[in-house]
């Protein structure tokens, strides 16, 4: 009888064990949020506290810095073709789609954001420490 005793005692370890493993286990939607939280306040950062800090300019001044600049010709080429023919510089700002610059910098950014985001998510996950998390 007793190795019941023992059993018992170590279904229960186990069973606590569980528990807190599924307190560690990291959803999807908590992985996204701190994505978000980490380039949120990344990029709403104005001076850094420590040396290996990014600011808001500093993260988006590194995503652009890290494409050769052949990467820029699109933007390059479409604001040419947008000025060319334009008697003067007020006539060619009206026929610059800045929704289409918007885009093209999106694009050059975005994949070096996420890529930030993914790295840095850890540090903005719920704290095993901290309230419990909702499921």
């Amino acid at each position: 009888m007793s190795h019941a005793k023992n059993l018992d005692g170590n279904l229960a370890a186990l069973d606590a064990y569980q528990a807190q493993q599924d307190k560690l286990e990291v959803t999807q939607r908590e992985l996204e949020a701190a994505q978000v939280r980490a380039l949120v306040e990344t990029l709403g950062r104005v001076k850094a506290t420590k040396p290996s800090e990014y600011t808001g300019i500093d993260l988006v001044s590194e995503s652009l810095s890290e494409h050769a600049l052949i990467a820029f010709r699109p933007l390059a080429e479409y604001l040419r073709n947008s000025i060319e023919g334009h008697g003067c510089l007020a006539d060619a700002v009206d026929s610059i789609n800045l929704a289409a610059i918007g885009r093209m910098t999106f694009d050059l950014i975005w994949p070096y954001l996420t890529d930030y985001a993914e790295r840095n998510a850890e540090d903005y996950l719920p704290s095993v420490d901290g309230p419990e998390r909702e499921d």
